[in-house]
């Protein structure tokens, strides 16, 4: 397979869990050490879990690479089978078609990797934003100001449904 400037090379790391989850931050540690796009296998007792960023070099900075948010897929069985690597001509091909099932929302009409990474990370801060929201109105006991909450809330679950479609 020929690399490229994004992705010269894919590594996959297998981890053994001692407890049943692992932090993001460890990964993320691991991620700015090593300048490649990781594909991170989990195991735990009998199971398994892949769990990757989207990383790709830096604009300003070629020696530094920028890693989004994680990925992850359902705890498996280590028995069940895999599913079989897809026939790609480059690396980077590859790489987003590796990350691909890992994302919990489906692609736009010509929507790439690096833009539906994006829209996942707007989906993810729309979502605490919904949550402070949410929060506000519980707490909020003056019915002139839960009405502006509920308008703003309203409009959140608009945008947020209209960025899942």
């Amino acid at each position: 397979m020929k690399p490229s400037r994004a992705v010269p090379e894919i590594q996959v790391f297998r981890i053994a869990l001692k407890m049943g989850e692992l932090k993001h931050d460890v990964l993320h540690c691991i991620d700015r050490a090593i300048p490649f796009p990781i594909l991170f296998e989990l195991r735990y007792e009998g199971k398994i879990k892949a769990v990757a960023a989207f990383k790709r070099p830096s604009d300003a900075d070629h020696s530094k690479w920028v890693v989004s948010d994680y990925f992850e897929s359902v705890w498996l069985p280590t028995e069940a089978p895999r599913t079989p690597l897809p026939v790609a001509l480059d690396l980077e091909v590859l790489y987003a078609h590796m990350l691909t099932p890992l994302m919990p929302f489906p692609a736009q009409a010509g929507e790439g990797l690096q833009a539906r990474v994006e829209r996942m990370g707007l989906i993810r801060s729309k979502q605490r934003e919904l949550r402070k929201c949410e929060a506000r109105l519980r707490k909020e006991k003056q019915f002139n100001r839960r009405i502006g909450i509920n308008a703003e809330l309203r409009d959140l679950k608009q945008e947020l449904g209209r960025l899942m479609e």
